[in-house]
């Protein structure tokens, strides 16, 4: 019976931070809707469109120059790609290990990710398979591109 309230802590404690449908319970796991919260984002975040082509789902950020900060590629709704890419940057963990760390000519962007599930290397920018992380943790991480391409826009 402990899983059971431990799951309702959870959920009550989604729901507080407006997450209402971003997710479901399959067994006592809460699993991430990805397209409800690109929807989302697109609701709370200023200056920001979502844009579906044939292949993913796109956040845009329309500051003074378009910049894309997150992809949902539709053959797999569980991956999230974010901004900055990766490629000709590197990227490490902090110091104290709570941090992915990506560096470049523009900047050095940091994602806070203490249980260590995104990568530098996902299609070469940063992301994951994100289908068991927590809702809250992964609108952190749109909430940090969005600013992330903020800054560079």
């Amino acid at each position: 019976m402990l899983g059971k309230a431990n799951t309702l802590r959870a959920v009550k404690a989604q729901m507080a931070l407006g997450f209402t449908s971003q997710f479901y319970i399959e067994g006592f796991m809460i699993k991430t809707e990805l397209g409800i919260i690109f929807k989302r984002a697109e609701a709370v975040l200023s200056d920001v469109t979502r844009r579906q082509t044939d292949t993913q789902e796109v956040l845009v950020y329309n500051g003074r120059r378009k910049v894309n900060f997150a992809w949902r590629p539709k053959s797999n709704a569980k991956m999230l790609q974010m901004y900055p890419p990766t490629k000709n940057r590197s990227w490490h963990r902090s110091e104290d290990k709570r941090y992915l760390v990506v560096e470049g000519a523009k900047g050095t962007f940091k994602y806070y990710d203490p249980r260590h599930e995104l990568t530098g290397g996902q299609w070469s920018y940063v992301g994951g398979n994100v289908e068991s992380s927590k809702p809250s943790q992964v609108w952190l991480w749109i909430q940090t591109a969005y600013e992330h391409a903020k800054s560079i826009a």
